[in-house]
């Protein structure tokens, strides 16, 4: 038995049998213009078109004849009787009233483009934002599994594209595929795409936890592909649209183009993750001695008033660190007076935390404090001195969001860096 859906106002109703729906032609329930559905339609169509049988016609009243003189007489056997094909009325509906739901894979290039393009963007302006303004929130969030990170913007990528359906009407993936979402019942626009996303978050996405993504996209696709609403889209929304072979391919090159860059992003983030593992050769320039340092330290050379001065920096680690060397004009410098002076010295951009701590570095002694930036409060900073001869030598550790000893290598790079030392 055939079953019918049919569209009242912007309420979908049914299912109907065959005798239910020809009822409701009979007693002006259903129009011409009225959409119908059934299983094996392609989209919506109006019912004059798809029920044509069921519409009875009937001619259209006796026009009233002209006047006529009193003298002209007219025989009854004159009167010609209305013939079968006198004129009727002919409705025709606009092809806007007759949407074609729209097909699984343009749903599916659509959803891949407005995901693999907002995703990343939204990763990138918040990694921006905390790095700038919370270097600790910025640390914690560089330290989330990409996986993870993924999973928690998912839902916040829906409520943008809800946002953007309710200002614009679309978004990038559906605009390049042609792709039109509206909804069956009146109501507010954001809450309702606000709900729709949600529900596809959940019963399309399945959370965006892989497995489970898999299962719930095989299920709606089936769905669609036969005809049928999304689960989530049933007696919900309506998804119109049936973009030409051209729009689907170009469609599908930019979901895969999306793709290929998100691969590139995670291999680049893979790179600096190894660089902070693997090392490289440093050479003092004032001992000329070779030590072993991360890779992701960039060096360079400052200038400076007194003495030499290297600058490392690592962006992945959001991290840098102060090298320098001073030679004195005098003998019996200890390190607690140079400690002192120092400390004195930089008092206007680093500020002491601590005291100064007697500590050991490669079997050496030294002194260490802590410190924190004048500038970045968030900013902690590590300071070492030690004094061999007339040489003294320090190291300033810089650490944005986090203390110095959760920095990832610094102890490998503090070690390095007065190995080379005389």
């Amino acid at each position: 038995m055939t079953v019918w859906h049919y569209v009242v106002g912007q309420e979908r109703l049914g299912p109907v049998s065959d005798p239910e729906i020809g009822e409701l032609i009979r007693n002006g329930g259903i129009s011409r213009e009225t959409l119908v559905w059934k299983p094996g339609f392609d989209g919506w169509r109006a019912a004059g078109d798809a029920l044509a049988s069921l519409f009875t016609e009937t001619p259209p009243p006796i026009p009233t004849p002209p006047s006529v003189p009193a003298s002209v007489h007219l025989r009854k056997d004159d009167a010609s009787p209305p013939t079968d094909d006198a004129p009727t009325t002919s409705i025709r509906v606009n092809s806007w009233s007759s949407p074609e739901a729209s097909g699984p894979w343009p749903r599916f290039w659509a959803r891949a483009i407005d995901c693999w393009l907002l995703g990343p963007t939204l990763a990138f302006a918040i990694g921006i934002v905390t790095a700038i303004y919370a270097p600790t929130s910025y640390v914690k969030l560089m330290s989330i599994n990409n996986t993870l990170l993924g999973l928690a913007l998912l839902p916040i990528v829906g409520v943008i594209l809800a946002m953007m359906m309710a200002v614009m009407g679309t978004t990038p993936g559906k605009a390049i595929l042609g792709i039109r979402v509206t909804s069956i019942t009146d109501g507010n626009k954001f809450f309702f795409h606000l709900i729709r996303e949600m529900k596809v978050w959940v019963f399309g996405l399945g959370l965006g936890i892989p497995i489970v993504a898999l299962v719930t996209q095989i299920y709606q696709c089936r769905r669609v592909g036969a005809g049928n609403a999304a689960s989530y889209d049933e007696g919900f929304a309506i998804v119109e649209g049936k973009p030409s072979g051209t729009r689907v391919s170009v469609g599908a090159a930019c979901a895969a183009a999306l793709f290929f860059g998100i691969i590139v992003l995670n291999a680049i983030d893979r790179n600096a993750q190894t660089e902070i593992e693997t090392t490289r050769v440093w050479r003092n320039p004032i001992t000329q001695k070779n030590t072993q340092i991360a890779r992701t330290w960039t060096d360079e050379e400052m200038k400076t008033n007194s003495g030499r001065l290297f600058y490392f920096a690592s962006n992945t680690l959001s991290a840098e660190a102060l090298f320098g060397h001073e030679v004195m004009n005098f003998d019996g410098l200890d390190d607690q007076t140079y400690a002192d002076v120092l400390g004195k010295a930089i008092a206007t951009d680093v500020k002491l935390t601590s005291g100064w701590i007697p500590t050991l570095i490669n079997g050496q002694r030294a002194l260490r404090a802590t410190a924190k930036s004048v500038t970045y409060p968030e900013t902690h900073v590590e300071v070492l001195v030690r004094v061999s001869g007339r040489n003294a030598w320090r190291v300033l550790v810089f650490a944005a969001g986090r203390p110095t000893n959760d920095l990832p290598g610094r102890d490998s790079l503090v070690r390095g860096l007065f190995m080379t030392v005389e």
